[in-house]
């Protein structure tokens, strides 16, 4: 049971990583495809309908995020308490575990605070000619961009650090 919850805090790692990183390359690669197929349409035309291809596709993140991060927190509760004789060492553990505190403070800022307001501009700058809605989305938007990556480089830091919180030189199990 122990190895099944460790398999499943991997690929719930493994899962959100795989995800975010998917977004960065889909959303990339999204605005420059619309760029080049919709020559019809104005730049303006063009940017709106790539971001809300990526805004429609961070929604579904969002769910996965929320389900990885659920799952880990789960396994990790799990190896702390019921199996936590079987940790490694307290360091590679704290870090482990500061690593993913932090990995799920930020997505939950993300989701429940700049994404909601993210949204918001984008309505409100779509609405009408408002600068002021189209420098504070930018602002969002650059703001969420640097949460997720972030988060990206700590997820990998994360599964890094984990294999040495989780293994000790004594257990029979892992050999």
């Amino acid at each position: 049971m122990r190895r099944l919850v460790t398999g499943i805090y991997y690929l719930a790692l493994g899962a959100w990583l795989g995800a975010l990183v998917m977004l960065a390359t889909g959303a990339a690669a999204t605005f420059q495809t619309v760029r080049a197929t919709q020559a019809h349409l104005s730049a303006d035309q063009q940017n709106r309908l790539a971001g809300s291809i990526v805004g429609n596709s961070i929604t579904g993140l969002g769910v996965i995020q929320i389900s990885c991060a659920a799952a880990a927190v789960v396994c990790v509760l799990l190896q702390c308490t019921i199996w936590k004789r079987f940790l490694a060492g307290k360091p590679a553990n704290s870090v482990r575990l500061a690593l993913l505190a932090v990995i799920v403070l930020a997505m939950g800022a993300d989701r429940a605070i700049v994404d909601p307001a993210l949204r918001e501009q984008r309505a409100a700058m779509w609405a009408g000619d408002s600068p002021a809605a189209k420098m504070e989305f930018d602002r969002l938007h650059q703001l969420s961009v640097r949460l997720t990556s972030t988060n990206m480089f700590l997820l990998a830091a994360a599964v890094l650090v984990s294999p040495f919180a989780l293994t000790r030189k004594d257990d029979g199990e892992n050999r």
